[in-house]
């Protein structure tokens, strides 16, 4: 049995892209995710579909040539990709 503690990860209409010489690439486009305390989830998808780039960014670990263009990753209520690095290693 699971018990419901509450929101802990949602991701709102998140779009990311990787800027490169030859253009730019759409990484990730409009994804949304509601995960629960206790929930599970697992990612599925083709090669080049965007699961790498999805966790890296929830971790704040994109390399310097990807931008996150819109969207918001909220840990229980607080928009991580507004934070200051210092804020995150806490």
């Amino acid at each position: 049995m699971v018990i419901n503690m509450g929101k802990l990860l949602s991701i709102e209409n998140l779009s990311v892209i990787y800027i490169s010489d030859l253009g730019i690439v759409n990484a990730v486009d409009k994804v949304n995710i509601s995960l629960d305390e206790g929930e599970v989830l697992a990612l599925v998808g083709e090669s080049g579909s965007g699961k790498s780039t999805l966790g890296l960014t929830i971790m704040r670990l994109l390399p310097h040539n990807a931008k996150v263009v819109k969207g918001r990753i909220l840990f229980r209520d607080i928009d991580i990709l507004r934070l200051p690095e210092n804020e995150i290693r806490r």
